[in-house]
């Protein structure tokens, strides 16, 4: 299962952009420590940036602007010691 999931990492990071990796990311997190509020999926965790960008394969500050830029989208809210995702694989 090791194998299987190191090998998905290595194609998201070949495929997908920083927003789309963290997209991902984030709705992994949201499936394994989240729940539901109405449509949207609450992630109860302080997740650092660092932490982000090692799930990710990026830098903490690429981790920053990606996150700042699906807040604008409005897929994504920030709280004290919360996420709130409202896209699609939320």
């Amino acid at each position: 299962q090791r194998l299987i999931k190191s090998d998905e990492q290595l194609e998201n990071l070949a495929c997908l952009n920083v927003e789309e990796r963290l997209q991902k990311a984030l709705g992994m997190l949201a499936q394994e420590f989240g729940y539901s509020e109405g449509v949207c999926r609450v992630i109860p965790l302080k997740i650092s940036h660092r932490l982000l960008g090692e799930m990710t394969g990026t830098s903490r500050e690429s981790v920053t602007r990606a996150l700042g830029r699906l807040e604008k989208k409005g897929w994504l809210t920030r709280g004290n010691d919360k996420m709130i995702l409202r896209g699609p694989s939320s």
